[in-house]
């Protein structure tokens, strides 16, 4: 089956009818989200997205006006009878009517070939963020082949300022207790005519927390960020660059990827690779393979930057530093996979309960229940048994009483 693609429109923004919209020259491009499905009442059936790039390939003049290549076909548009004209075998034909009134008929050749479409007329709808004229037509044919009744059905929509969509449909009934349906559709996504640009997918990449100093035993860590994007299948490359400076002077660079699903990127630098002191630069990095080729990096110039201290934390460093108070600190890394570290101060001999808790409250386990002396503490939790998700960890001693959240992704 020979597949038609749709063609870019641009126009001006009107409120009664179609504009001028047709392509200015060859070479002008644009990009369209193909779709192709099949399924049947029994739960058979699969389906495909793909992202092409259609190129105005060619153009000729005919009868004084210039018609565009697509697939094959060349068009033109009337811009004084609101008419797309297509060009066939040394003549012209009506291909699209945007005069015809609601539920009027009409031959047209938008298909290359003769077939009566009937108008749905023109209404207002918001698409991507923005009241805008819409067209639509209708056609279909319904013949017996053997023991099958087969439908074909065509579907042709204009947006104003973004353009023609088309999608065709073959429902075939075998028998009475059986159908199978086989779909395509092509919708433009995006365009660049001249220094017109209708990008739809237009990305940016932020982070998810905040940039703060880490501990040399904090690495690796997580990194999340956020995408600004409805299109994450055109996202080609997605990653962190991080860069370890010692004295001033660059040691190492390392690159991680972010995974396209979670936008999730563990951090993996090894602790034995750093010192107390050491500075580490680091961007995300998101590049398309629209035909804008958009690239974005986060921050938009220039890197983040974060200072490794050591390991002991201010109240251990010395052993004349009174600790005065209970404290809870943030477990490290967070999030975690599968193991995390949690610090805890007591200020004199106290009774500790310490226990982990589940996203509705339910206790998963306890890993302190024991009288403990003045002093800090570390200990470690292993979640390789529970799933991924958030949870909680609680301390309660003498008149103290804290609760952190942190969270475990596979």
């Amino acid at each position: 089956m020979k597949f038609i693609y749709a063609f870019l429109i641009i126009i001006s923004f009107s409120q009664s009818s179609a504009q001028n919209f047709f392509p200015a020259k060859t070479g002008d491009q644009f990009q369209e989200e193909y779709f192709e499905e099949w399924y049947n009442n029994f739960g058979g059936g699969w389906e495909e997205y793909a992202y092409p790039i259609i190129v105005i390939s060619d153009s000729l003049v005919f009868n004084n006006k210039t018609y565009y290549k697509y697939n094959d076909k060349y068009f033109s548009y009337d811009s004084l009878q609101q008419q797309l004209l297509i060009y066939i075998n040394g003549s012209s034909y009506v291909a699209v009517d945007f005069n015809l009134p609601t539920n009027s008929t009409k031959v047209l050749y938008y298909l290359g070939f003769p077939k009566v479409w009937r108008s749905y007329g023109i209404s207002i709808k918001n698409i991507l963020g923005t009241n805008r004229l819409f067209y639509k037509m209708y056609a279909d044919t319904t013949y017996e082949q053997g023991p099958s009744f087969v439908t074909n059905s065509w579907t042709l929509e204009f947006s104003d300022g973004i353009g023609l969509s088309f999608s065709y449909n073959q429902k075939t009934q075998r028998t009475i207790s059986f159908t199978d349906d086989y779909i395509y559709r092509h919708t433009v996504l995006l365009a660049k005519i001249d220094t017109t640009q209708i990008n739809t997918i237009n990305k940016n990449i932020s982070l998810v927390d905040s940039v703060r100093d880490r501990k040399i035993n904090e690495f690796g860590y997580i990194l999340g960020v956020n995408i600004e994007s409805p299109l994450h299948a055109l996202v080609s490359e997605l990653f962190v660059e991080t860069n370890i400076f010692r004295n001033g002077n660059l040691v190492s660079t390392q690159y991680f990827d972010i995974d396209k699903t979670t936008l999730l990127a563990y951090i993996d630098i090894h602790p034995e690779e750093l010192e107390a002191g050491d500075t580490i630069k680091f961007k995300c990095v998101l590049q398309d393979t629209s035909i804008f080729n958009n690239f974005r990096t986060c921050p938009e110039t220039g890197y983040y930057m974060f200072k490794v201290t050591s390991n002991i934390s201010s109240t251990m460093e010395s052993e004349n530093i009174i600790i005065d108070e209970f404290n809870l600190f943030q477990n490290y890394p967070n999030p975690f996979n599968p193991i995390t570290k949690i610090n805890y101060s007591i200020p004199r001999t106290s009774f500790v309960i310490l226990k982990v808790y589940n996203f509705l409250g339910k206790e998963i386990t306890t890993l302190v229940l024991e009288e403990k002396t003045i002093g800090n503490y570390e200990i470690e939790f292993d979640g390789s048994n529970l799933a991924s998700g958030i949870y909680f960890y609680k301390m309660q001693t003498e008149g103290f009483t804290e609760t952190k959240k942190f969270i475990l992704i596979k």
